[in-house]
């Protein structure tokens, strides 16, 4: 494993983000998602990299999720620069993947950003990229997108233009929005003749969590920080954002916030 240091977007990143993941249904949306794609494997036994792998969740709920009579992972690399997510995460996988010796699993971890990542990592038959664009510059995903073998399945995640992340991040965090919404356009902008490109349908990608939840004095703070990215905006004193924040919050349903997302099934053709 490589060391490889990883610039946190703000100071309680991490603690945030497993905060959000934990009261949040994301993972088993984005997992019946991906499993419900045209081109995820279904009939050889089959090799994952999950880039910016975070605690593994996601992975860890395919398979789960995945039918017992179907295909099996036969390798899952798992990259991420920041060591304690990768730990939480060779953790998550082992306690869910099968123990027999017919469908055992190699599972590999590599400390490093997406761009540095082995050249192995990118032969797999599955690559995802879950909610991961956002913390890389342009060049780094266009580096990916010209790594990704012919033939193989990469899954793209990330935040719906009108998402509720979306709509705070226009004014808390524009560096981030800027580039999600760039790769929006890469993507859309990839040659027919090179890719094959599918996108979610609207209501497929629509995870949630309580509303009640903000209002609890441990959870919320960090789950606000989360959504604005931002972990010095001060909700209680700022009455311009704390008015700002629960007009957006507030066109939610009652009981949930929903939380949408676009997802993208990317193949490069072969030649």
């Amino acid at each position: 494993m490589s060391k490889e240091g990883f610039k946190k977007p703000y100071h309680n990143y991490i603690e945030d983000w497993t905060t959000f993941r934990a009261n949040s249904d994301e993972k088993q949306v984005i997992a019946e998602w991906l499993l419900s794609q045209n081109a995820w494997p279904k009939k050889n036994p089959f090799s994952i990299t999950d880039f910016g792998c975070g605690d593994g969740k996601v992975a860890a709920q395919v398979i789960l999720s995945a039918p017992r009579d179907g295909n099996h992972a036969r390798s899952i690399a798992l990259v991420d620069p920041d060591q304690r997510f990768l730990e939480a995460a060779c953790q998550h996988l082992r306690d869910v993947l099968p123990p027999n010796r017919e469908n055992h699993c190699e599972l590999a971890s590599y400390q490093h950003r997406v761009g540095s990542a082995p050249a192995k990592c990118f032969e797999s038959d599955v690559l995802l990229l879950i909610h991961v664009v956002y913390l890389m510059p342009t060049s780094e995903f266009r580096g990916l997108l010209r790594k990704v073998k012919p033939g193989s399945a990469l899954y793209i995640i990330l935040d719906h233009p009108k998402s509720v992340f979306s709509q705070l991040w226009k004014e808390t965090a524009p560096k981030y929005l800027a580039r999600v919404e760039k790769t929006h356009s890469l993507i859309a902008e990839l040659s027919a003749t090179e890719f094959h490109v599918r996108r979610s349908l609207p209501e497929q990608l629509i995870s949630r969590f309580r509303k009640s939840a903000l209002d609890d004095h441990l959870i919320g703070p960090r789950l606000i920080s989360m959504l604005c990215y931002d972990d010095k905006l001060d909700i209680g004193r700022d009455e311009r954002f704390k008015t700002l924040f629960w007009n957006i919050v507030n066109k939610q349903s009652n009981s949930h916030v929903n939380c949408r997302s676009v997802g993208y099934e990317i193949i490069r053709k072969i030649e």
